[in-house]
């Protein structure tokens, strides 16, 4: 995880430059089909993944879970708070507050887990979830139509891939080691 602060570091930069440079063109634009779901799932998968994070903070008394999950919520909130920034220019997003039922039932299976248990279940479920949200912003930064919105995601795409690795870690440690065998 050291390589975090120079990912903050760029990404703090470039919010500034980003709201700097901003133009003055305050029409409210209609995105595509396409587009237009990649930021209603990405506010998704980033609301989720703030749930599942306080959801751990409260599950686990494991350091490394507690930390993971405190940068899964601090990260997340930020992409969240740049794609609400983001979805003001566009009449057509609307944007999730809350989960929708899957990910809520996936958030109140984790909750019914306790101690290695839970461990283990989150770090898997946050890797899972953590690889969909990279493709997902990979996709964005590669084919959005719209320049403001491939921006964004090409932006925050090295946080969710570094969040991609930083997961398999957690999973590494958390997961029981096989047994020998004679």
């Amino acid at each position: 995880m050291k390589t975090r602060p120079l990912i903050w570091a760029a990404i703090c930069l470039s919010c500034v430059i980003g709201t700097a440079c901003e133009d003055d063109d305050n029409e409210l634009r209609t995105l595509s089909g396409n587009d237009q779901a990649f930021v209603e799932e990405a506010a998704m998968a980033s609301v989720t993944s703030q749930k599942v994070a306080e959801l751990a903070t409260t599950n686990t008394t494991d350091a490394d879970v507690q930390t993971f999950a405190q940068n899964m919520f601090y990260e997340h909130g930020l992409a969240l708070h740049d794609l609400r920034q983001l979805a003001k220019n566009y009449n057509n997003v609307d944007l999730p507050t809350d989960l929708d039922s899957v990910n809520r039932e996936a958030k109140d299976t984790l909750g019914t887990l306790t101690g290695s248990d839970f461990n283990i279940a989150y770090a898997r479920y946050v890797l899972e979830s953590n690889q969909k949200i990279k493709t997902l912003y990979e996709n964005a930064a590669n084919s959005a139509s719209d320049a403001r919105l491939k921006e964004f995601a090409a932006k925050y795409l090295s946080m969710m891939t570094q969040n991609v690795q930083d997961a398999d870690s957690l999973v590494r440690m958390m997961e029981p080691e096989p047994e020998p065998t004679d």
